[in-house]
C-alpha cells in the first residue's frame, strides 16, 4: 500500500514537471509592428493643386493612426487618403507620413513631390477624380463609380488609357473609367498608365476609401 502510494505522489511529480516544461517553452504571439508598404504622391503637379496622397499600410492587430506632414503646402484630411494642396512657390517639398498602432508601434515613411510652373513639354496627368465619390475620396460598397483623368494635352483621343484598382473592378479605354466596388472594405489605390503615339508615358493616382455607407 505504501509503495502505491509513493508511485502515485512520483507519478504526480513527473506530471507537473512536464506541464511546467511544455507551458515555460510556449512563447505568448506578439503583434506585429505597423508596416508602410509604399507611399504613393505625384512626382511633378502645378501651384496650388490638389494632390492625393495614399499610404499603404498595414497592421498585426491594431487600427493605425496616421499623422501627416509636409515642409509647404497644406495637408486636408485625416486617415491613409488625404490631399496635399501644393504651395504657389516653385520647388521641391517632402511630404511625410507617420503610423501608429494601439501598441505606441510607430513606421514612417516620406516622398518628395516637385511643383513646377509648366507641364506641357511632358506628358502628365494633370487630375485624377472620383465623379459620385463622397469628399471625393470615400466610396460605398456595391456600388458603380465614374473615374475621370485629365491630362496636359488638348487632344486627348490620340491617347491611350490602362486602368487598374486594388479592389473592385475598374473598366475602361479612355479618360473616362467605370470602379465597381464589391464587398470588401479598404482602401482602394486607382491607377492609370497614359501612353501617346510619341511613347511618353505618364501616370496618374487616387486613393479611395471604402466603407459603409456613402
Amino acid at each position: 500500500m505504501k509503495m502505491y502510494r509513493l508511485c502515485i505522489v512520483i507519478l504526480t511529480i513527473v506530471v507537473l514537471f512536464l506541464m511546467s516544461v511544455a507551458g515555460g517553452g510556449c512563447v505568448p504571439a506578439t503583434d506585429k509592428a505597423p508596416v508602410i508598404r509604399s507611399l504613393e504622391v505625384p512626382r511633378e503637379v502645378m501651384p496650388l493643386f490638389n494632390a492625393p496622397l495614399y499610404c499603404n499600410a498595414s497592421s498585426g492587430s491594431s487600427i493605425l493612426s496616421y499623422t501627416w506632414s509636409a515642409t509647404g503646402g497644406v495637408i486636408q484630411g485625416n486617415g491613409a487618403n488625404v490631399i496635399w494642396i501644393s504651395p504657389k512657390d516653385l520647388g521641391e517639398y517632402t511630404i511625410m507620413v507617420v503610423i501608429k498602432d494601439g501598441k505606441g508601434n510607430t513606421a514612417q515613411e516620406s516622398a518628395r513631390i516637385t511643383v513646377v510652373g509648366d507641364l506641357a513639354s511632358e506628358l502628365s496627368v494633370v487630375s485624377m477624380e472620383c465623379a459620385d465619390c463622397t469628399n471625393a475620396i470615400e466610396a460605398s460598397k456595391w456600388k458603380n463609380y465614374l473615374i475621370r483623368c485629365t491630362v496636359n494635352v488638348l487632344d486627348w483621343t490620340k491617347l491611350t488609357y490602362a486602368w487598374t484598382a486594388t479592389i473592385g473592378k475598374i473598366e475602361g479605354q479612355g479618360r473616362e473609367a467605370n470602379w465597381q466596388t464589391y464587398g470588401q472594405y479598404g482602401n482602394s489605390l486607382i491607377k492609370v498608365v497614359v501612353s501617346d503615339t510619341d511613347g511618353k508615358k505618364a501616370e496618374g493616382f487616387l486613393a479611395i476609401n471604402i466603407s459603409c455607407c456613402h
